[in-house]
């Protein structure tokens, strides 16, 4: 199960993420068209706050060779953190 701290923290350049493809209402299209699959791999580059306020997150996908700016909600770390 997924530890509610790691979907609520915030992301620094340099980690590993995957995506989670979520779908906000039945039969929705995924936001990449096909580019980005659920699971897909990528590294955080930078922060992004779009001109309304909201963070975002510039992704480097790693098998798709693209950068796309995705909402936490749909990035999961690739990795655990220990905690002590």
């Amino acid at each position: 199960m997924d530890d509610p701290e790691d979907l609520t923290r915030k992301l620094t350049a340099g980690e590993l993420v995957y995506y989670a493809e979520y779908h906000y209402y039945p039969s929705a299209l995924p936001p990449f068209a096909g580019d980005i699959e659920d699971g897909a791999l990528g590294i955080v580059t930078a922060t992004v706050v779009t001109i309304l306020g909201y963070t975002t997150y510039q992704i480097l996908w790693l098998r798709a060779g693209i950068v796309t700016n995705v909402v936490r909600a749909n990035l999961k770390l690739a990795y655990t953190i220990k905690r002590d």
